[in-house]
């Protein structure tokens, strides 16, 4: 929810810091201003003023890219932190009931990161040799489990607001097919798709209470299994939760 007094400045910096991150390749201040709707003087201030704060860096074509800053920092925000403690112990505890794919995500901003996931002797290779039960680093929110199961932990105004004046990946009809299926997902709370990839694996995703993170399970799952194996991986969950709870 947006507080009664917000930092435009800063919203808008850090909606620019976003855009240029998930940018393929490096990108000019017009450029930068049309997708992001604002004047290029705008722009032009808020990447010079992350470029000086070494979060954004320029070419020689003077076209802005991400800085080594933000490495750092997304470095420093991890290690040792109560998220990478939740992480190493769900899937420790999850590896041993479950002979899946498993790894561990978050979402910001309608996009998703694994931070790490374990590979275990149910993967499945392809002919040639290819793992095809692959982690992507990065994956739009409403295209994988991960993203659709902390997407429906959040409220309509904050999901609406995501997506504003943007496609919606997977969904052609849009903000109201989004919604409709999260309204399922928040039922069951535990988001599922089939055919995740071109051997027609499954995929499961359960969130942590907290709706900051998930543990999200692929491989050969079957329809009838996907909530036998949200129940595992829910207990696994809560056990850590409760871990945690008591280290504190």
């Amino acid at each position: 929810m947006l507080p009664a007094q917000p930092n435009r400045g800063l919203i808008d910096g850090l909606q620019c810091l976003r855009a240029l991150a998930i940018s393929k390749t490096p990108v000019g201040v017009r450029e930068m201003a049309n997708r992001m709707l604002m004047e290029p003087t705008k722009v032009h201030r808020l990447l010079k003023t992350l470029t000086y704060m070494g979060m954004v860096q320029q070419d020689k074509e003077r076209r802005y890219l991400i800085g080594g800053g933000i490495q750092v920092l997304a470095n420093l925000g991890f290690n040792g932190s109560e998220l990478e403690w939740r992480r190493d112990k769900a899937i420790q505890l999850l590896s041993r009931d479950i002979k899946h794919n498993i790894a561990f995500g978050v979402m910001w901003e309608g996009m998703v990161t694994y931070l790490e996931g374990i590979q275990q002797s149910s993967k499945i290779v392809a002919g040639d040799g290819i793992d095809q039960i692959s982690w992507d680093s990065l994956e739009e929110a409403s295209t994988c489990c991960t993203g659709l199961v902390l997407l429906a932990g959040k409220n309509d105004e904050e999901v609406e607001r995501i997506y504003r004046g943007r496609p919606i990946p997977g969904f052609i009809g849009g903000l109201g097919d989004l919604r409709r299926k999260l309204s399922e997902i928040q039922v069951r709370n535990y988001a599922y798709l089939t055919e995740v990839t071109r051997q027609r694996l499954g995929a499961l995703a359960v969130p942590f209470t907290d709706g900051l993170s998930a543990l999200e399970v692929r491989g050969p799952i079957v329809q009838g299994d996907f909530q036998r194996i949200s129940e595992i991986v829910r207990q696994v969950i809560l056990t850590v939760e409760r871990s945690w709870r008591w280290n504190e």
